[in-house]
């Protein structure tokens, strides 16, 4: 499945990963091993990091949705400002 507002990347050049921030509303988090120098740049602008709750996550900055739908309403408000 494909979403023309979704952007995968394994790998990421420094001047990428400032744009991919400067452009995003939000960093969504689903994965297993997160890098937090990232995350820490990306909270430092003050948009929100957001993921599912699932077993063993922890992450402490993060708003934690329990549900995909409560999820997708949060996205849908950021992209309504």
């Amino acid at each position: 499945m494909r979403y023309p507002n979704v952007r995968i990347h394994q790998v990421v050049l420094p001047q990428t990963l400032d744009r991919l921030i400067d452009e995003s509303m939000a960093m969504l988090d689903l994965s297993i091993q997160r890098d937090e120098a990232i995350q820490r740049r990306y909270l430092a602008t003050g948009k929100p990091v957001l993921s599912l709750q699932r077993p063993g996550y922890q992450n402490e900055p993060a708003q934690v949705y329990a549900y995909v739908a409560a999820l997708r309403q949060r996205v849908l408000e950021l992209s309504a400002k």
